[in-house]
């Protein structure tokens, strides 16, 4: 007679642990330093922008302006941060494949989107009342950079050339809003040398990330499907000359006589030695970070210092 032999059935996915859909929450602790991550307080230094035309005229400022300059950075620190949530929580996703951006706080998962973006518009709404508790007009500048920068975040960012410009034209809202603080009116010179010195930086930082993503370039941000070396190295000679001219005829308009002069091409020369030395470290690999950058090369420092010493002096005879 023959034997059968029945094999029990083992359902193994029953003895398989059972993944959960719910990602680890992180610390309280954790959190509150990656909000402080987000909103990237390094950054703030951008906002010393603010502080060019009143810096310019600091001698005849009182208490009352100086104070409402310090407004006008602090308005712009908390509008800089909350855009700052904004496009971090619209790029988690890229930041992910991007070997320096993958650790920001809202791409590891350390800050929630809806925390992001709850953080993000209390300070947008902190930044316009700080504004109009000190003039109404700076109010429209900073509600204006918001506008623009948010814009810039959802969709700019990715238009060749235009990602320049609008960033170009935060650095000029900066300078705008420190001058209406203290009511006082921005030399067109002056803002065509700040547009065009920002779109330098700016294209520096294109230039390092065509450099360091290569071929995944496009992939990270579809603008730089367009950018070249060549074309970037171009567009950075061209922003650096109008820089440096736009500065020198700012000083030559305020200075009159031989002394005018020699004012005007000593601050060509400094602010030169400024351009020159972030295009090295941006030939050296760097460039990424053009604040962390800029803060960090003592070269730049020392040009920089230069730089705004002959301005502050010229600022004495606008």
């Amino acid at each position: 007679m023959a034997l059968t032999f029945e094999h029990p059935v083992i359902d193994l996915r029953s003895t398989q642990p059972t993944p959960t859909d719910s990602p680890i929450t992180p610390s309280p602790a954790a959190m509150a330093a990656g909000l402080v991550q987000a909103i990237r307080p390094y950054q703030w230094a951008k906002n010393g922008a603010v502080l060019l035309v009143p810096g310019l005229v600091i001698l005849s400022l009182g208490v009352g302006g100086i104070i409402a300059a310090l407004g006008a950075v602090v308005a712009f620190c908390l509008a800089a941060s909350s855009v700052y949530l904004l496009n971090d929580v619209v790029d988690r996703e890229r930041d992910l494949e991007h070997p320096g951006k993958r650790n920001r706080a809202i791409a590891a998962g350390l800050v929630s989107p809806e925390l992001a973006l709850g953080t993000a518009g209390t300070a947008a709404l902190v930044a316009v009342a700080v504004g109009t508790t000190i003039a109404p007009a700076l109010s429209i500048v900073v509600a204006s950079y918001l506008a623009l920068t948010a814009a810039y975040s959802l969709g700019l960012k990715h238009v060749p050339y235009v990602d320049v410009g609008v960033l170009a034209a935060g650095f000029v809202l900066r300078v705008l809003a420190g001058a209406v603080a203290i009511g006082a009116v921005a030399s067109p010179l002056l803002l065509t040398g700040v547009f065009a010195g920002a779109v330098f930086i700016a294209l520096g930082k294109r230039r390092s990330e065509l450099v360091l993503l290569g071929d995944q370039a496009s992939a990270h941000r579809a603008a730089l499907g367009t950018y070249t070396i060549d074309t970037i190295d171009t567009g950075l000679c061209i922003a650096e000359n109008v820089t440096v001219i736009a500065f020198a005829a700012w000083i030559l308009l305020a200075i009159a006589g031989p002394i005018g002069v020699l004012a005007a091409v000593a601050g060509g020369v400094s602010l030169h030695g400024v351009l020159d030395a972030y295009r090295r470290v941006m030939l050296d690999g760097g460039g990424g970070d053009p604040t962390r950058d800029l803060l960090t090369s003592p070269l730049v420092l020392s040009s920089l210092a230069t730089t705004g010493v002959i301005a502050a002096t010229t600022g004495m005879f606008a």
